[in-house]
């Protein structure tokens, strides 16, 4: 289901406010949080994608694996793409996003398909919803951007990375923190204070 469907099936529900809804239907988020109490929290998920198998183990590891995968998801990029979740930032935010092509990773082989024009429904529903919504207001640039790399931007993923904004004068030390876990962690972009998503 794309993000404006989802907005027109979600539109529609009354959304309940409670101390203890830490995280609910008005975050955007992949699961909702929920406090029990001062110590504990419950996230909870319902997935869409039964596993499609008829062993019963199989099935439940399945199961708990993309329920799992949707929790790692809040804040994280997923099936609206690496766009599709900045429009939620900037929508949330009131700030824009400038992201630096150079600096975008790309999966090897995914730009030799993308050039050939290999792409999910996902990725045109995500580019059909950001280029009516920001791209209708003016709030979407993607000049000079090559048309594969635009596409990738668009293109929905499962268990895709983690974005997130931190103030300029944190940014070494995230990373330095970053490096002495060998993870990996790419500086893509940063935040303006003009209300666009822009790629250059």
């Amino acid at each position: 289901m794309g993000p404006g469907d989802l907005q027109d099936v979600l539109g529609g529900l009354r959304v309940e406010a409670h101390p203890d809804l830490l995280v609910g239907l008005d975050k955007s988020d992949d699961a909702a949080v929920y406090r029990v109490s001062d110590e504990v929290a419950i996230v909870e998920t319902v997935d869409f994608f039964p596993p499609i198998v008829d062993d019963p183990y199989t099935y439940g590891a399945i199961a708990a694996a993309n329920s799992m995968s949707d929790v790692y998801a809040m804040g994280g990029v997923t099936g609206f793409g690496l766009l599709g979740h900045l429009g939620e930032m900037v929508g949330a935010s009131g700030a824009g996003v400038r992201l630096r092509a150079k600096d975008l990773p790309v999966l090897p082989g995914a730009l030799p398909l993308a050039e050939k024009g290999y792409w999910s429904g996902g990725m045109k529903r995500n580019r059909r919803h950001l280029e009516t919504t920001f791209g209708g207001r003016g709030q979407l640039a993607l000049p000079s951007v090559p048309e594969a790399l635009v596409g990738l931007l668009f293109e929905s993923e499962t268990s895709g990375g983690l974005i997130f904004g931190v103030a300029p004068e944190r940014a070494s030390a995230v990373r330095e923190g970053f490096d002495r876990r060998r993870e990996l962690c790419w500086e893509i972009g940063e935040v303006t204070q003009e209300l666009l998503i822009s790629v250059a």
